[in-house]
């Protein structure tokens, strides 16, 4: 895949006592992706961002609109969330040049990443009438066109990625040699009542 591709991911639902479906989420990959790259499918509240920005200290809510809107984007566990993330090229806007120590630093809030995300299409955020758990994981490989520092890392970042990516599968991702019941699939339960949804360890 090259920077900007729409990836069209093909999720597989299994209601409880119900019968399987196929839900399709498009994804935009970065424009600044580089190298490995890993789509996340998960339910809503699964492995949700934290507010790094305001636990490291570098932003604050100062006032009720703020709070209010940070609250506002919390996750349903009625919602299947698909993201694209990975690592990022070093340059700036694209043009050769190094971003200061500034542009290191994160300071916006959950609600301006994400508004940002699902805005460029690397989230997309699914509402549906199920209890949705579950999580998958899939490493693609980014390859970008330019100069050979563009291109990505070394054969030995990509083994050893690749060997990282083969562990996350393992413990819980996608894998193609997985049986019928689990194989790239997400369980979902109709949402009745609070007793069914009590979350299962996945």
């Amino acid at each position: 895949y090259a920077p900007g591709d729409k990836i069209e991911l093909n999720i597989t639902l299994r209601p409880w006592r119900k019968r399987s479906m196929v839900k399709r989420i498009p994804v935009i990959v970065p424009q600044n992706a580089v190298g490995f790259c890993e789509i996340l499918v998960r339910g809503g509240g699964i492995m949700e961002p934290e507010q790094e920005s305001l636990a490291t200290g570098l932003r604050a809510i100062s006032n009720l609109d703020d709070l209010l809107k940070e609250l506002s984007i919390k996750e349903t566990n009625n919602q299947i969330v698909a993201e694209i993330d990975g690592p990022q090229s070093i340059e700036k806007d694209g043009k050769g040049k190094q971003p200061s120590m500034e542009d290191l630093f994160d300071d916006r809030l959950q609600s301006e990443i994400r508004a940002e995300r699902i805005k460029k299409g690397a989230m997309v955020i699914v509402d549906t009438n199920y209890y949705v758990e579950g999580l998958l994981r899939k490493m693609i490989k980014i390859k970008r066109v330019g100069t050979k520092s563009e291109e990505g890392p070394t054969e030995e970042d990509e083994a050893a990625m690749r060997a990282q990516a083969e562990a996350l599968e393992a413990e819980g991702g996608d894998l193609e040699e997985a049986p019928p019941e689990t194989e790239g699939s997400i369980s979902v339960k109709r949402r009745l009542n609070r007793r069914e949804a009590i979350r299962k360890k996945w």
